[in-house]
């Protein structure tokens, strides 16, 4: 580039500190310099071989092509920066004004033109397209984020002929809620938020012989309350619609929801009030007169199980003259008409010398009792055991809860009874004023009476009084005849018993293996992972 003046070469070769291009440099060579030589050369290097309109352009932007970082050299007290880069393949042409690097600079000192121009290219060795933007990256990217957002809107929802009826379900506010909740977040974010609205369980319903291998479903459900619930954490279904209603209620006086609503309030409340209450005189009373319990049972169970589990708490404690048992308000296992039956049978009978039994109904979303605390506490025991092979470990981790206060009844064979339901359908329709079940808040049982006693509101006084048996049964006696007891196990079949056996043969000890082999065999009896057992 500079080829037309030899000396001004030299001189720049000497300012640089690179060695002549023709000859080898010479070990001895240094390219340090005192303020004074510095000074001479510059100044001679500049008059000779740049023109006069070259002396504006900084010599920080010309820069030679290398491999090796650049080095800084300060010349004399000037603030320029020269860099000094050793050339890669420099085999420099004089004869013409370009090299095989992407940056270019062309001088042309006879027409006084100068041109300096920086060109990218590709791989290819096309030149570099690239697009010039007059918003800053934030805003771009503001702008990006505010268009991705007014994509995901909220859609149009249904209408009232939505035959799942989604707008008593959720209101308007509460879909744009959820939405926005969702694009705070990062992406990571996102799928958390995502899997926290999900529960994980097992396929329901199962097609016979399926080779299919999906073993889950998840449930999905919107978090309307953030707040931790009260109660031991239980969820209320009616409580929760009612807060869904209330946002886009606008005439609560006359709203049939709302009135609904607040009974079930005054009805939950009520009895939260006198469970208390009762839990108070159980501490305080020291005569055992009078027992109080709490039952929580599973609600897989069936009736014959849910009975004769009910006989054996009975029967634990014959010489109380009233009993008083708190439990949840489930229709189907609770209030049923087989159950008062049993409960008349009972208390007319001999086994007991209670005058009277009273069971007192949660309302259903706030049954949180003292069962459930204990149930807590037999699951602490379950974890410490870590490993229960039969029933008899279970039985010991039942045994250690609360500290070891605790009465354990195994059940038997002979616990287990055939009640059947005595209750006269023709007489319950006959009523002038029927009460329902699903009104029951308390009922009651008494001696020598083959009557139910009912209150749908705590604070009644005056009990409703419920003859449901059939006349034919109380004509003829005013005892109800004893239910005949079950002579043999239900058993599974032999084909279930030798899978059991080969699997758990693998994972448990040979000697905790007598439980599993000494069950009970039974070709006719149904297999309830597939099917309810029958109903007698």
């Amino acid at each position: 580039m500079f080829a037309k003046n030899s000396r001004g070469r030299s001189m720049l070769d000497m300012v640089l500190g690179e060695p002549d291009r023709q000859t080898e440099p010479e070990p001895s060579t240094s390219t340090e310099f005192n303020s004074n030589q510095k000074d001479e050369s510059f100044s001679l290097l500049c008059d000779e071989t740049f023109p006069s309109s070259l002396m504006d352009i900084s010599l920080t932007d010309i820069t030679f092509e290398t491999e090796k970082p650049s080095e800084i050299i300060p010349i004399a007290s000037s603030s320029m920066i020269l860099t000094s880069e050793e050339p890669q393949n420099n085999n420099l042409n004089h004869d013409t004004h370009t090299t095989e690097s992407s940056h270019v600079v062309n001088i042309e000192s006879e027409n006084n033109i100068e041109q300096v121009t920086t060109q990218e290219k590709t791989k290819s060795g096309n030149p570099r397209k690239r697009r010039k933007f007059e918003e800053s990256l934030e805003t771009r990217l503001k702008y990006k984020k505010k268009g991705k957002l007014d994509k995901m809107a909220v859609k149009p929802g249904c209408n009232e002929t939505c035959i799942k009826k989604c707008m008593s379900s959720f209101t308007e506010l509460e879909r744009i809620r959820i939405n926005d909740t969702f694009w705070k977040f990062d992406y990571e974010a996102q799928g958390l938020y995502v899997k926290s609205l999900v529960i994980e369980k097992e396929v329901q319903r199962r097609i016979k012989d399926s080779q299919m291998m999906r073993k889950h479903t998840y449930m999905y459900f919107f978090d309307t309350d953030n707040k931790k619930k009260e109660l031991g954490n239980e969820e209320c279904e009616q409580c929760e619609i009612f807060k869904l209603h209330q946002n886009s209620c606008k005439d609560t006086e006359h709203c049939t929801d709302c009135a609904t609503y607040q009974i079930h309030r005054e009805k939950y409340e009520k009895a939260r009030t006198y469970y208390q209450q009762d839990v108070t005189q159980s501490v305080k009373q020291s005569e055992s007169s009078k027992c109080y319990y709490s039952a929580d049972l599973q609600k897989r169970y069936g009736m014959k199980q849910y009975l004769a589990e009910n006989r054996k708490t009975l029967l634990v404690h014959t010489d109380c003259e009233e009993i008083v048992i708190w439990t949840d308000n489930c229709t189907s296992q609770n209030k049923n008409w087989a159950f008062f039956t049993f409960l008349v049978q009972i208390v007319n009978s001999q086994l007991i010398i209670a005058k009277k039994i009273t069971i007192k109904y949660f309302e259903s979303g706030h049954t949180f009792m003292s069962a459930d605390n204990f149930h807590h506490q037999v699951e602490n025991q379950l974890k410490k055991a870590q490993k229960v092979y039969d029933f008899s470990d279970f039985i010991d981790c039942v045994q250690l809860a609360n500290s070891g206060k605790v009465n354990v009844k195994p059940m038997e064979i002979s616990d287990f009874y055939k009640y059947k339901d005595h209750s006269s359908q023709y007489k319950l329709k006959k009523c002038e004023k029927r009460t329902y079940l699903k009104d029951i808040v308390c009922i009651e049982v008494q001696r020598n009476s083959m009557k139910l006693f009912a209150k749908t509101t705590y604070d009644d006084n005056n009990m409703i009084e419920i003859d449901f048996l059939k006349t034919k049964l109380v004509k003829e006696s005013t005892i109800i005849p004893e239910p005949e007891r079950n002579q043999k196990a239900r058993g599974i079949t032999q084909e279930r018993k030798t899978g059991i056996l080969r699997k758990l043969s693998n994972i448990i000890p040979h000697n905790r293996l007598l439980f599993w082999e000494n069950l009970p065999v039974n070709e006719e009896s149904v297999d309830l992972t597939e099917n309810r057992e029958p109903q007698e």
